[in-house]
Order: structure tokens, then sequence, then C-alpha cells
């Protein structure tokens, strides 16, 4: 009998090794790759399971959880990847997100190693059930996946996207003559409304003269304005901005005598499309082409030597402009 036992416990030993070695639990992994070169789902899998020596994925071993999860370029300009560990009813167990600015094969490790950690995540409670007198052993798995974020990169979600800017033009119509012009423009585009913008502009002197007599001319208008976006991608953006405003065009006297400076004010209505592109990270070029409808326009004019009035210059009832505004864009 004696005899017996070395060759009967080696044989207990290499069954229990070869038991061990199967899967006791099959994880379901459901990726969805929004973009060409992020790392698809049979990539992540054999990535996942070479890390941890085993089989994961496959296998006839009972589904113990689901991870769920994705990559897609985010308008930023980087990519961003959200995961999720689901229990097999459904309940969500765990969930992380990663980013990047640079590259979407950048995030292929951290990805990895979040599968990975959330697979052992559910041996840890395998091994708290199997052996029920020791103590529940310390949340590490989930420290652990919480520093795989912050090393990624990953931002908090804004709430709003932000964009500000300041550029150039010209404008036609405003002023007697083609003016130059300067802009400063807000954006603020909360997630559950269109886009609001308050844009400034500020218009270059111009003159209009009637034999030798007449006026210097500048201007400045503000506007309020809603920016639906018809296209938004990561290096274009296409939309049209619908509002209205109000300012004022100040005129001084030339080769008159007895005259005052003064100030009429203008209300207008205005449509204006808008193309952008990026030129780097956070920083956009935008380029706006506005039809201005004056509702409000005063004339300028003057008294003759017999005495009959002489308009010198009003607004022309439509004021297009154009622009280039460099914005800083921050996207939530």
């Amino acid at each position: 009998m004696w005899g017996v036992a070395p060759p009967l416990a080696m044989g207990a030993v290499l069954w229990t090794a070869a038991v061990l070695a199967l899967p006791a639990r099959r994880v379901t992994l459901v990726w969805a790759n929004q973009d060409a070169s992020c790392m698809d789902a049979s990539t992540l899998a054999a990535t996942v399971e070479r890390t941890l020596g085993r089989a994961v994925f496959h296998g006839d071993a009972p589904v113990s959880a689901t991870i769920v999860g994705s990559a897609r370029s985010i308008d930023s300009g980087g990519y961003s990847a959200h995961i999720s560990l689901l229990a097999v009813d459904g309940t969500k167990l765990l969930q992380r997100s990663l980013a990047t600015e640079g590259d979407c094969r950048r995030l292929d490790e951290s990805i990895a190693v979040v599968v990975s950690l959330m697979v052992d995540s559910l041996e840890e409670e395998a091994s708290a059930l199997v052996i029920p007198a020791g103590p529940t052993p310390p949340p590490a798995v989930l420290s652990a996946v919480e520093r795989v974020a912050p090393a990624a990169g990953a931002p908090a979600h804004a709430s709003a996207a932000i964009a500000l800017g300041f550029g150039a033009g010209v404008s036609t119509g405003l002023l007697p003559t083609i003016a130059p012009l300067v802009a400063m423009r807000a954006e603020v585009g909360p997630i559950a409304f269109m886009p609001v913008a308050l844009t400034l502009r500020a218009y270059a002197p111009s003159d209009a003269r009637v034999e030798g007599a007449g006026g210097e001319f500048y201007a400045w208008s503000g506007e309020l304005a809603l920016c639906p976006t018809a296209k938004r991608g990561r290096m274009v953006r296409l939309g049209v901005c619908v509002g209205a405003g109000a300012g004022a065009i100040h005129g001084s006297p030339l080769g008159l005598l007895g005259e005052h400076s003064s100030d009429a004010p203008i209300v207008f209505a205005v449509a204006a499309p808008s193309a952008a592109v990026r030129v780097a990270g956070p920083l956009w070029l935008r380029a706006e082409a506005g039809l201005p409808f004056l509702l409000l326009r005063e004339a300028w004019g003057f008294l003759d030597g017999n005495g009959d009035y002489v308009q010198a210059y009003r607004p022309g009832f439509i004021a297009p402009f154009v622009s280039i505004v460099a914005e800083l864009r921050a996207d939530p």
C-alpha cells in the first residue's frame, strides 16, 4: 500500500494543477471600435489573455461577467475609451474612462491594463468565496484601476464647450467706404442646448463728402446669436449664427463750420454662416460671412449756403462683412 501512495499523490498534484489551469470563469467581451487606428476586439482579447497567462474570453466555462467598451475620437483632437464591467444580470460593477491627445494607439496598453484588472477583480471575488474563513480582501484592484485613468491623462468632462477668439475682417454698407474691422468673440455651448455666441466689432473710420463738406464716421456693434452646428468633426466645423445686435455710428464734421460730432444708434438682425478648421490642439481658425439687416439707421447731413439740407451719408439696409477669427476652443 505504501508503494502505491507516491504515485497517487503525484497524480493528485498533476490533476489539481490541470484543473487550476482551466478557466473557472469565462468573461464576455463586447468591444466597439469606432476608429480604424484604435485596437480592435480580437487584439484586445489576445493581449489580455497573454498578460494574465490564461484563457479568459474563450472556453466552455459559464459566463460570470461581461466587459463592454468602446474607443472613439473626441472633438478636442484626441481619443477616449469607456470601459464597463457588468454582472450577469446587467448590474454595472465598474466603469472607467481613458483619454489621450495623441494617436489612438497610445490608449492600447492602458485599455488592456484596465480590462486585465477588471478580470482579476472577478478572481479576487471568487477567492473570497472559496475561503470563507479568511477576511474579506481589501479593494486593492479598484485602487489599481483608479490609478490607470490619471496615467492616461483623462480630463474631467466639462459641462459646456467654450470658445474665445480675436480676429479681423472688412465690412461694407455700414460706413461710407469698405472699412476694416476687428472682432472679439466668445461662445458657450451647453450640452443640452445649442451654442450661444457674443461678438463685439469695431469698424475703422471712413469719410463721406459732398462738394468738399461732409463727415468722418466710425462704428462699433455687439450682437448675441444662436449658433447651431451643421457639421462637428475633429478637424472641421460648419455652422451658422442667427441673432440680433445693436451699436452706434459716430460722425465728426469735415469742412463745416459750427457743426459738432454726434452719435446715431443702429439696430440690426444678422445671419452669418461659418466654417472652422483646427490648426493645432485647441487652436481653430474660423471664417465667417455675415449679413446684418439694419432695422434702425439714421442719416447725417448739413445745410448748404442756400439753406438747403444736403444728406452726407446714411448706412445701407444691408451691411455685409467677412472676418477670420483665431479661436481657442475647449469641448466637453
